[in-house]
């Protein structure tokens, strides 16, 4: 098993170099945050792994949409992570993604809270990503927060088999994009407001997805856990 130093040093899991080398403060906050978060949060596998129809039961297998990939903690609420994504990756809200639903911590379906990408139109190449809110509190030194769970991906324009314009998931696109909120989110930590990268976890959700043109694409299995609040509120 990697130590902590080994974790925190790969911020890009798929092999691309984050942009700037991870401090010995954020170091510090792996081993600080992984001591106080609950067993289960960080446990491999179970249903919240992908998301789901928005009237499905949230627990089969074969309705699977989309890989949980990014999971952000200590959240006060999902307008954090929301407001986050507008100031560190300068992504629109929109509300032209499909509708869909993701597990929460009772077993209950939780709709999509909130949904950001590069560009606001089902019919154009960008970055997406659907926030979850996910009711699982925990105590901490920023006292009591969130997960945040986040499907983040790569929509590209293809045409389905009757020709129409649809999105789909290139092969890489679930892994890519991670990466890219992953980086311009703890880019130049502790400073500007940065946020910590927490760890890397293994939650196994390989399954390849068909998409709209027939291709399938899928996720690695791995999920970055980063701090919901900049470096300005968590200070290991």
């Amino acid at each position: 098993m990697a130590s902590c130093l080994e974790i925190a040093s790969r911020r890009s899991h798929s092999g691309r170099r984050g942009r700037g080398p991870i401090s010995t403060l954020a170091v510090l906050g792996v081993l600080a945050i992984g001591a106080v978060l609950p067993h289960a949060a960080w446990a491999q596998g179970g249903t919240w792994q992908y998301t789901y129809p928005p009237n499905g039961p949230c627990t089969s297998i074969p309705d699977v949409i989309d890989p949980i990939n990014i999971v952000f903690v200590g959240a006060p609420d999902w307008e954090t992570v929301d407001s986050h994504f507008d100031h560190h990756l300068l992504w629109g809200s929109t509300d032209s993604g499909s509708l869909q639903s993701a597990q929460d911590a009772t077993g209950a379906c939780a709709g999509v809270a909130r949904q950001r990408a590069t560009a606001d139109s089902s019919s154009s190449d960008r970055l997406h990503a659907r926030m979850f809110e996910y009711g699982y509190g925990y105590e901490s030194g920023g006292g009591d927060g969130w997960h945040i769970h986040v499907s983040a991906h790569h929509d590209l324009t293809v045409q389905d088999a009757s020709g129409d314009d649809c999105h789909a998931v290139p092969p890489d696109g679930f892994n890519s994009t991670r990466d890219s909120v992953l980086n311009s989110f703890t880019d130049g930590y502790p400073f500007f407001g940065a946020h910590v990268f927490i760890k890397w976890a293994d939650w196994g959700n390989t399954k390849p997805i068909e998409q709209c043109n027939g291709e399938p694409s899928a996720s690695d299995g791995h999920v970055a856990f980063i701090s919901a609040q900049g470096s300005d509120w968590w200070d290991p």
